[in-house]
């Protein structure tokens, strides 16, 4: 008798000490699990990484009122997700732009990086930013000259609107990526026609921009500028005070990089347009 309980307990403790050795086993491995990759694992399980070898982007082309060709890069989205309209500053073209618009390909939104008259592929004999930089004779004439051949990216924007607004579903909407000085097309394209959100980098505006921007809707607008770039700062700071929705959001850093660069010093804030315009599509 004595035998034959010594197996029955035998057999009932070795299957609860397997356990309680797989548990230890496994805690183990969850101690060993680095910081960063638990930070990562959290990441991405709200956004997807870019692929920029998958994701190029498909290279379109339009015409604008005057029938000037406009050149672009079209990266396409989900079928029933809405768009984002990317505007590069006022001394670089879009191809710096192009990871953000990958990442947001990747999750989800359809976006549209374009080459502003004057510059990237969008050039002619009569607009080029590069021979005007050649032909002045002083700063003064280079920024006449510069200042005439933006007159014209109102209608650039407007064309590059309707493209991308025949690419997404008639419901859903279009938000504005701009950075410096083309911050003022955000606005004047919000003007003519509805806008999901805007996303201002370091916003160059002079005042008349800036009351036209309080004279719209309370569009959901994030504002990301540089400390140190007065400024763009003060513009951001009056235009996040002025604007009366819950949703909009300010963001400072230290120092006084503007515009791309200072995408290119803070590399996650690509997922942090992304994820904002995801949640206000």
């Amino acid at each position: 008798m004595v035998t034959d309980k010594s197996k029955v307990v035998v057999s009932c403790v070795m299957p609860r000490g397997f356990h309680v050795l797989l548990y230890l086993v496994l805690f183990a491995v969850l101690l060993m699990t680095p910081v960063s990759q638990a930070k990562d694992t959290y990441r991405l399980s709200q956004l997807s990484p870019a692929a920029p070898d998958k994701n190029a982007g498909q290279s379109v082309s339009f015409q604008t009122q005057d029938k000037f060709v406009i050149h672009g890069r079209y990266f396409s989205g989900e079928e029933d997700a809405s768009g984002a309209l990317i505007l590069h500053d006022c001394n670089r073209d879009s191809s710096r732009y192009a990871e953000l618009g990958r990442t947001l390909s990747a999750n989800g939104l359809h976006a549209l990086t374009i080459d502003l008259r004057g510059f990237g592929r969008s050039i002619s004999e009569e607009f080029s930013e590069r021979k005007i930089h050649l032909r002045a004779r002083d700063i003064t004439s280079y920024q006449g000259q510069l200042a005439a051949l933006r007159a014209y990216w109102h209608d650039d924007v407007v064309a590059a609107y309707l493209y991308l607004r025949k690419k997404i579903e008639r419901s859903q909407g279009i938000s504005v990526v701009a950075s410096g000085c083309s911050s003022v097309q955000a606005v004047s394209l919000a003007d003519k026609m509805h806008i999901n959100a805007m996303v201002l980098i370091t916003p160059m505006m002079d005042y008349a921009d800036k009351e036209r921007y309080k004279e719209l809707m309370d569009i959901p607008s994030y504002f990301i500028n540089s400390a140190q770039h007065l400024e763009s700062f003060k513009t951001a700071k009056e235009l996040f005070e002025w604007n009366g929705s819950r949703k909009s959001k300010s963001q400072v850093f230290k120092g006084n990089r503007v515009e791309q660069a200072l995408l290119n010093a803070n590399h996650y804030l690509v997922e942090d347009i992304t994820l904002w315009l995801k949640m206000n599509q």
